[in-house]
């Protein structure tokens, strides 16, 4: 699995805001992108029994899901359903998790930083007319970033009253044992990192598909997971074959 990049800034100076107001223990749906132009798939967090927390693309990408488990060993992998629905997805006798790993420790004071995903916008690809569904109605649209700016949907656990800086916008929260939360996160970063890394990958792929005699199909998408040294992964969503390398 190809990786894409893990590093990620909580702010300027990793101060943060209250989040007192904000609604506890609700999924949170969001993608990046406006509503009158292109934007990301659509992504959905939320809790069960207030100590589990689930992470899940929600019209693409559906056989996967992430799952930070009270017990401090998360997983991301295939889920149940989509195994029993299509056992070819795995081989026989595999695990159907992509990764497990370690709860990591806090990258911050007080803050673990529990996983990522990265939005480049020159990735975004679905239209408004394949948004009219229902379940999108639901959803919270966050405002692209800037030139040179990539967005970042970050899910960190944190202790009571850590506060966030106010450069963040605060999707959601969920309550966990031992005074503990699971907030959700949009922020940004510089994108320079983000387009190596993609380069990288979409370079990666086209040489494998030419090894293979196989040419990648100029409408797939994927998902690449990464693994920080930190203890962190991400997930980077991308075009596999770029607009100009597909004229």
């Amino acid at each position: 699995m190809a990786h894409a990049p893990a590093t990620t800034s909580l702010g300027n100076d990793k101060k943060m805001s209250s989040t007192l107001r904000l609604p506890a223990n609700l999924p949170v749906r969001f993608c990046v992108g406006r509503r009158d132009g292109l934007t990301s798939h659509s992504w959905r967090v939320w809790s069960e029994r207030r100590s589990e927390i689930y992470l899940a693309c929600r019209d693409a990408f559906q056989d996967i899901k992430v799952s930070l488990h009270s017990s401090g060993r998360w997983r991301m992998g295939f889920t149940k359903e989509a195994i029993e629905a299509d056992p070819t997805l795995i081989a026989k006798g595999r695990n159907r998790a992509w990764d497990v790993w370690d709860k990591p420790d806090p990258q911050l004071p007080n803050v673990v930083v529990a996983f990522g995903l990265y939005f480049p916008q020159s990735e975004f690809l679905v239209t408004p007319e394949q948004r009219t569904a229902r379940s999108w109605k639901e959803v919270r649209y966050i405002p692209p970033a800037c030139t040179g700016r990539v967005n970042i949907v970050s899910l960190c656990i944190a202790g009571q009253g850590v506060p966030f800086d106010p450069d963040i916008v605060h999707l959601g929260r969920f309550e966990l044992p031992q005074n503990r939360w699971a907030h959700v996160i949009a922020h940004e970063t510089d994108a320079a990192d983000i387009v190596r890394k993609t380069r990288h990958i979409r370079t990666r792929l086209k040489n494998e598909s030419e090894r293979r005699g196989r040419a990648l199909p100029a409408d797939s998408f994927g998902y690449f997971l990464a693994r920080a040294n930190d203890g962190r992964r991400s997930l980077l969503g991308l075009r596999v074959v770029a607009e100009d390398d597909s004229q």
